[in-house]
């Protein structure tokens, strides 16, 4: 949060802007760098994490994320 806040006062925003902007920037990165957090690829309006909630609900068993696997796609 204290980087966010002081990137935002180097770019010359108001004091009482900094939390919400820190806020906002803190909640991006986590979008694009947890995977919990990210669009799920085939619906988009949900989030791997409102998916494994919703299959564990369907499958009536507790369901966690123990690994996953990253593929890349170019160079």
């Amino acid at each position: 949060m204290e980087i966010y806040r002081t990137q935002g006062r180097n770019e010359g925003k108001k004091e009482e802007f900094l939390d919400r902007i820190a806020e906002g920037r803190l909640e991006k990165f986590y979008k694009d760098n947890v995977l919990v957090e990210q669009p799920f690829i085939k619906d988009p309006d949900k989030t791997v994490k409102a998916l494994v909630v919703e299959t564990a609900k369907a499958a009536g068993a507790e369901l966690t994320v123990k690994r996953f696997v990253r593929y890349q796609l170019g160079q």
